[in-house]
């Protein structure tokens, strides 16, 4: 658990840090709903370890980065494509010649548009740029002359009265003038519902730390498929639980996908959506450990320690559902609420164990519990607080 140290460091950091990271997400994936999700889910990865990592503002952002890396490879699911995300977070538009660059940007190759958003609002060096996406720093150079030079033209900035320090100036003011639409009022919940269902409020739950309640979402919940023809093709001895919430249908299943080459361990959630288009099926992947890159998953702390998990959740029909990656020696998970106490079974999946809880529409708060046979583990009560966004 959190020292109280470590809690008021982490939630000092995510109140300075939340709304520069939303905009840094934006700028890389283009939709303020989107950004949210991923920002929420960077805090959630890190809060178990805070009190070990050095530099969490460099942590955090890599983390961001990463998760839009995955999701930009995955493509992100339909709904907020349709009804979610916006081309601009300001209500009232951009001055034109900034929206016409911003345009460019969007339209720029994901390797280029990192680069963009990097160099000229990151203010990282090339050579930083390269060790942080990974790539060679001759491919990076390649892909910011390539996107200066299509932005350039695009925008007319060919001219010789045009040097590249003017460009370098209007990228730069470009990118932070599309950032600064991004503010701490904007609310980027959908409109409304198709086929006549009425529209509801969007529910989080926070980890309870001191007197505030942090919002988390699945950590690392980056969308894997979509589509009825997706859910057709799982077999059936891989679901592990099958539900329904709100009129909303999910299933927990064994996970099937591949990185690097190698089979991913842990568990898929696959839930209904409602769209402009009507229903698909989107799939969120939870896994237990530490994620050390994009290949690799360490262990060797969690199962030294009962006490942590990794947990989080994503909201189906009208409600929440809640994922727990626990020890696997941990045999249940107690939620207390103020009405009722309730034992969630623990599946066991690829080594360790995983439970599911459907967070009621009238629970406010609740307390999850670890139970190795019946017992409590020591140090793993974590107060859960829902949160309604209108």
């Amino acid at each position: 658990m959190p020292t109280e140290k470590t809690s008021a460091g982490f939630e000092e950091t995510y109140r300075a840090q939340r709304l520069p990271l939303i905009r840094f997400a934006y700028l890389l994936c283009g939709s303020t709903e989107t950004s949210e999700d991923i920002v929420q889910s960077a805090f959630a990865s890190a809060q178990p370890r805070w009190d070990q990592i050095e530099n969490p503002s460099s942590y955090l952002r890599r983390s961001v980065l990463n998760l839009v890396k995955d999701g930009q490879r995955r493509r992100y699911r339909l709904a907020s494509l349709v009804s979610g995300s916006v081309t601009s977070a300001d209500p009232v538009g951009l001055p034109p010649e900034v929206d016409e660059t911003w345009t460019l940007i969007q339209e720029l190759p994901w390797p280029q548009r990192a680069v963009v958003v990097l160099h000229y609002y990151e203010d990282l060096p090339l050579v930083e740029i390269a060790q942080v996406l990974k790539r060679s720093e001759s491919t990076v150079r390649s892909d910011h002359l390539s996107s200066a030079r299509q932005i350039a033209k695009g925008t007319e900035m060919t001219k010789e009265s045009n040097t590249d320090l003017q460009l370098d100036q209007h990228l730069r003011h470009v990118l932070q003038t599309v950032a600064n639409t991004v503010t701490p009022e904007q609310s980027t919940a959908p409109a409304g519902r198709p086929n006549g269902r009425p529209d509801h409020r969007r529910r989080r739950i926070g980890l309870v730390i001191g007197a505030a309640a942090i919002p988390v979402t699945l950590a690392a919940g980056a969308f894997l498929k979509s589509g009825p023809e997706y859910v057709d093709r799982i077999p059936r001895e891989s679901i592990i639980v099958e539900g329904s919430v709100g009129g909303s249908e999910y299933l927990l299943v064994e996970t099937r996908r591949t990185a690097c080459g190698q089979p991913v361990k842990g568990v898929e959630l696959v839930e209904e959506n409602e769209n402009l288009l009507g229903s698909e099926w989107n799939t969120i992947g939870a896994e237990y450990g530490e994620r050390v890159d994009e290949c690799r998953v360490n262990t060797k702390r969690y199962l030294a320690n009962p006490a942590l998990v990794n947990d989080g959740g994503t909201e189906v029909g009208d409600s929440m559902v809640w994922i727990w990656a626990v020890h696997p020696d941990v045999t249940g998970v107690r939620i207390t609420t103020s009405a009722d106490v309730e034992d969630l079974p623990v599946h066991t999946v690829d080594g360790a164990g995983y439970a599911l809880f459907e967070v009621p529409k009238d629970v406010e708060m609740y307390t999850a519990e670890l139970l190795i046979n019946g017992e409590v583990v020591p140090g793993s009560a974590e107060v859960h607080k829902v949160i309604a966004q209108d």
